[in-house]
Protein backbone atom coordinates (compact mmCIF):
# COMPACT_ATOMS: atom_id res chain seq x y z
CA UNK A 1 0.00 0.00 0.00
CA UNK A 2 2.94 1.88 0.68
CA UNK A 3 4.09 2.13 -3.00
CA UNK A 4 1.21 2.23 -4.50
CA UNK A 5 -0.76 4.77 -2.83
CA UNK A 6 2.35 7.58 -1.64
CA UNK A 7 -0.66 10.04 -1.35
CA UNK A 8 -2.49 8.54 0.53
CA UNK A 9 -3.56 9.87 3.80
CA UNK A 10 -1.74 8.50 6.60
CA UNK A 11 -5.32 7.96 8.60
CA UNK A 12 -6.61 6.04 5.42
CA UNK A 13 -3.26 3.56 5.58
CA UNK A 14 -3.99 3.35 9.46
CA UNK A 15 -7.82 2.39 8.28
CA UNK A 16 -6.00 -0.19 5.61
CA UNK A 17 -4.11 -1.89 8.87
CA UNK A 18 -7.33 -1.96 11.12
CA UNK A 19 -9.22 -3.77 8.53
CA UNK A 20 -6.36 -6.15 7.54
CA UNK A 21 -5.94 -6.59 11.14
CA UNK A 22 -9.38 -7.64 11.26
CA UNK A 23 -9.40 -9.78 8.21
CA UNK A 24 -6.50 -11.95 10.02
CA UNK A 25 -8.46 -11.94 13.38
CA UNK A 26 -11.55 -13.25 12.33
CA UNK A 27 -9.48 -16.39 10.83
CA UNK A 28 -8.85 -19.67 12.94
CA UNK A 29 -4.94 -19.37 13.97
CA UNK A 30 -3.29 -21.86 11.85
CA UNK A 31 -0.28 -21.87 10.04
CA UNK A 32 -0.70 -22.81 5.96
CA UNK A 33 3.08 -23.80 4.41
CA UNK A 34 3.16 -23.00 0.59
CA UNK A 35 6.07 -24.56 -1.64
CA UNK A 36 6.81 -23.25 -5.30
CA UNK A 37 7.50 -27.06 -6.17
CA UNK A 38 7.39 -30.52 -4.68
CA UNK A 39 9.92 -31.36 -2.63
CA UNK A 40 13.00 -32.35 -4.17
CA UNK A 41 12.26 -30.81 -7.45
CA UNK A 42 13.67 -27.37 -8.58
CA UNK A 43 11.88 -24.22 -8.74
CA UNK A 44 11.90 -22.06 -11.54
CA UNK A 45 12.21 -18.46 -12.16
CA UNK A 46 11.90 -16.63 -15.23
CA UNK A 47 14.81 -14.35 -17.31
CA UNK A 48 15.62 -11.84 -14.78
CA UNK A 49 14.99 -13.93 -11.82
CA UNK A 50 11.37 -13.51 -10.74
CA UNK A 51 9.81 -16.78 -9.58
CA UNK A 52 7.47 -18.30 -11.86
CA UNK A 53 4.91 -19.43 -8.41
CA UNK A 54 5.62 -15.85 -6.95
CA UNK A 55 4.84 -14.35 -9.70
CA UNK A 56 1.64 -16.17 -10.52
CA UNK A 57 0.59 -16.39 -6.75
CA UNK A 58 0.86 -12.09 -7.13
CA UNK A 59 -1.08 -11.84 -10.67
CA UNK A 60 -3.45 -14.73 -9.27
CA UNK A 61 -4.37 -12.39 -6.53
CA UNK A 62 -4.63 -9.61 -8.65
CA UNK A 63 -6.85 -11.44 -10.88
CA UNK A 64 -9.42 -12.58 -7.81
CA UNK A 65 -9.19 -9.10 -6.29
CA UNK A 66 -11.89 -8.47 -9.54
CA UNK A 67 -14.45 -9.89 -8.56
CA UNK A 68 -14.62 -10.02 -4.49
CA UNK A 69 -12.87 -8.06 -1.47
CA UNK A 70 -11.25 -10.86 0.06
CA UNK A 71 -9.11 -13.24 -1.52
CA UNK A 72 -8.10 -16.57 0.53
CA UNK A 73 -5.40 -18.26 0.60
CA UNK A 74 -6.31 -21.51 -1.06
CA UNK A 75 -8.26 -19.79 -3.45
CA UNK A 76 -5.05 -17.23 -4.64
CA UNK A 77 -3.05 -20.58 -4.35
CA UNK A 78 -5.56 -22.74 -6.47
CA UNK A 79 -5.07 -20.40 -9.21
CA UNK A 80 -1.52 -19.70 -9.12
CA UNK A 81 -0.69 -23.22 -9.11
CA UNK A 82 -2.60 -23.98 -12.19
CA UNK A 83 -0.69 -20.70 -14.03
CA UNK A 84 2.49 -22.04 -12.57
CA UNK A 85 1.78 -25.80 -13.77
CA UNK A 86 0.90 -24.11 -17.10
CA UNK A 87 3.73 -21.66 -17.91
CA UNK A 88 6.07 -24.53 -16.81
CA UNK A 89 4.60 -26.79 -18.98
CA UNK A 90 5.06 -23.72 -22.04
CA UNK A 91 8.66 -23.72 -21.14
CA UNK A 92 9.06 -27.71 -21.27
CA UNK A 93 9.75 -27.85 -17.65
CA UNK A 94 8.05 -29.20 -14.69
CA UNK A 95 6.95 -27.51 -11.62
CA UNK A 96 4.63 -27.97 -9.37
CA UNK A 97 3.44 -26.12 -6.11
CA UNK A 98 2.08 -27.65 -3.28
CA UNK A 99 0.35 -26.43 -0.22
CA UNK A 100 0.34 -27.64 3.62
CA UNK A 101 -3.52 -26.89 4.63
CA UNK A 102 -4.57 -25.65 8.05
CA UNK A 103 -7.77 -27.25 9.49
CA UNK A 104 -10.34 -25.19 9.04
CA UNK A 105 -13.84 -24.37 8.12
CA UNK A 106 -13.70 -21.80 5.13
CA UNK A 107 -15.30 -18.72 6.84
CA UNK A 108 -11.44 -18.62 9.06
CA UNK A 109 -9.71 -19.47 6.02
CA UNK A 110 -6.80 -16.65 6.00
CA UNK A 111 -6.86 -13.67 3.71
CA UNK A 112 -4.29 -13.21 1.09
CA UNK A 113 -5.45 -10.45 -0.25
CA UNK A 114 -8.09 -7.84 -0.21
CA UNK A 115 -10.02 -4.58 -1.25
CA UNK A 116 -9.57 -1.77 1.15
CA UNK A 117 -13.61 -0.66 2.21
CA UNK A 118 -11.74 2.81 3.84
CA UNK A 119 -9.91 2.73 0.01
CA UNK A 120 -13.37 2.27 -1.97
CA UNK A 121 -14.96 5.30 0.39
CA UNK A 122 -12.05 7.51 -0.55
CA UNK A 123 -12.43 7.10 -4.25
CA UNK A 124 -16.02 7.02 -4.45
Amino acid sequence: IYDSHDSVAEDVLLQVRQEFDQLIGNAAEQQVLIYSCEEGTPSYAFRGGNSIFSKCLLEASATLLQTRDVVKIYDAFALAASNTRAIAQSLRIEQNPEIVPAKCLSSQELPFSFNPQCMKKNNG
